[in-house]
């Protein structure tokens, strides 16, 4: 990745739905994005009825201690949107994964965005988007940061 960015998510679950309407599309680009979800600990079992509630609409009746990442079409953007604000809004930590723009988001545990990507117009964006929802960056500079590789 030639790209890296870290920064402070939204503090209420209405302005990380909106960021996150906002920073994925260009981001995702219209192909599948895979969201994994690595850490639900201290998850409320309501919590992940959400979750599934929301996979099983795509057909996918799985928990998420039984598969972890769900891929979403371009057709599924709502879907991402309401998935991943949820992540970041429950405290869970969960990882994009978006091939067609060879980009990367962890959220950890909403507290922190990492955002890695190859594509300086996709950096420039996300760098915009920051600017505009009024978040921070944060003080890290990882250039030799990696985010790893989904194995399931």
């Amino acid at each position: 990745f030639a790209f890296y960015l870290q920064f402070y998510p939204p503090k209420n679950f209405r302005d990380v739905e909106a960021f996150s309407k906002n920073v994925l599309p260009p981001i995702c680009a219209g192909g599948e994005t895979l969201l994994s979800i690595t850490d639900t600990e201290l998850a409320e079992s309501y919590e992940l009825r959400l979750i599934e509630r929301l996979r099983s609409a795509n057909q996918d009746d799985r928990g998420i201690g039984e598969a972890r990442g769900h891929l979403f079409s371009s057709a599924e953007e709502d879907d991402l949107v309401a998935m991943f604000s949820l992540t970041v809004a429950m405290g869970w930590e969960a990882y994009l994964y978006m091939p067609k723009t060879c980009s990367v988001m962890l959220n950890w545990e909403g507290d922190i965005l990492d955002f890695w990507t190859s594509d300086r117009s996709i950096f420039e964006e996300v760098t915009r988007l920051i600017g505009v929802f009024g978040l921070q960056e944060t003080k890290k500079h990882c250039f030799d940061c990696e985010p790893p590789v989904p194995n399931d």
